[in-house]
């Protein structure tokens, strides 16, 4: 692992524990005041010794924190960098939460419970399409912690179609594989994808 890099699978042992549930690794929080294990998903901090202030990306649906590689170079010289990967999405593709509904508000304080492991009070925030959203949704929660956010692709609002189109999802996520709605619903809505 390179210098100032850090997985939360090698986070403090005391903090951190990794299972194998059913072949799969999962990523085991340590709660310090309970010592019960709760679930979490997969991040990786870039520490700038020089640096305070955070920047967290969020990426979109069907992506993962890989996105923002071009990204890294230019930030890593004055920030401290927080990538993590969504419910189902890139190395988090195994977690589903704890039993909460896949809600705004249940993503939001996913990542909320990363910050407060790493110990990060507020951060600037960087998403893109889903990423937004999220963001948004967080500036709602807990506005004291967001300190700037920087939207790209940034979805305003859906429309009766789309609305239509997510609730498909949530009744059909059960019966048919994520990465099929997806490219499902990317075929649907996006321009030229047909």
């Amino acid at each position: 692992m390179e210098p100032g890099v850090s997985n939360n699978v090698h986070f403090a042992h005391s903090l951190l524990k990794q299972e194998t549930t059913r072949g799969r690794v999962v990523r085991m929080r340590v709660s310090t005041s309970t010592r019960c294990y709760l679930p979490m998903l997969a991040y990786k901090t870039f520490r700038n010794p020089n640096a305070r202030a955070w920047v967290v990306f969020i990426h979109g649906a069907g992506g993962s924190s890989a996105v923002w590689f071009k990204q890294l170079r230019d930030f890593r010289v004055h920030f401290n960098l927080l990538l993590l990967d969504l419910r189902g999405h890139g190395r988090s593709s195994g977690y589903h939460g704890n039993g909460e509904p896949y809600t705004l508000r249940a993503i939001g304080q996913d990542v909320l419970d990363v910050l407060d492991a790493e110990g990060i009070g507020n951060a600037h925030f960087v998403g893109v399409s889903l990423g937004t959203i999220l963001i948004r949704e967080m500036v709602d929660m807990v506005p004291d912690r967001v300190s700037s956010v920087i939207y790209a692709g940034a979805v305003a609002g859906f429309t009766l179609p789309a609305k239509a189109l997510i609730t498909a999802g949530q009744a059909l996520r059960r019966l048919i594989p994520f990465r099929t709605l997806y490219a499902t619903f990317a075929w649907i809505i996006m321009p030229g994808a047909k």
